[in-house]
């Protein structure tokens, strides 16, 4: 399309516009490559490590309304009606949302690894920042479950709260374009 384009507004044949076409694509290709190639991230880079971040946030957040609906049918109730302490019950919430968490964050880096060709770098420090950022977002979420009155509330300011952190925090695009 862009030979042919380009043949009609020079007036040149479609032959030599395709050649001139196919060259210039050619250079643009070498210079991604070179850019891209050895230790600089590629261009999914930026945005496959922001919206995980993004997603475990608004995922845990949302989750906050099972929380509500846990007190709205008297269910915590019970459980702390029982011998169970209550840190315990609390605790429960949090390894249960933290779990979810990496469950989904290990989802994230697998299809940015296999579908995007991401590269994470240091294991250790990738695994390190998951677990942070899954415990992180579950001790958010339980908060918001405790602060909320419905799970319509929760669902809603879990989403805008995630968004916007989202846009203060780098997510949606670099912080030096903020």
């Amino acid at each position: 399309a862009s030979a042919e384009r380009l043949a009609t507004a020079s007036g040149m044949s479609d032959t030599s516009a395709f050649a001139r076409v196919a060259s210039r694509t050619d250079v643009a290709s070498q210079k991604a490559m070179n850019k891209y190639g050895g230790d600089q991230p590629g261009p999914y880079s930026y945005t496959t490590a922001a919206n995980l971040v993004l997603f475990v946030f608004l995922t845990l957040l949302v989750t906050a309304s099972g929380l509500v609906e846990t007190r709205r049918s008297g269910l915590l109730r019970r459980m702390l009606a029982s011998p169970t302490r209550p840190r315990v019950v609390v605790l429960g919430q949090l390894v249960s949302a933290t779990i979810l968490g990496l469950l989904q964050a290990v989802g994230l880096l697998v299809v940015g690894t296999l579908v995007f060709g991401v590269s994470w770098g240091d294991p250790i420090g990738v695994l390190l920042l998951v677990v942070v950022l899954a415990v992180a977002a579950s001790g958010a979420s339980v908060l918001l479950g405790t602060v909320a009155r419905s799970q319509e509330q929760a669902v809603a300011v879990g989403i805008v709260v995630a968004v916007a952190f989202g846009m203060l925090g780098g997510c949606m695009w670099p912080l030096d374009n903020v």
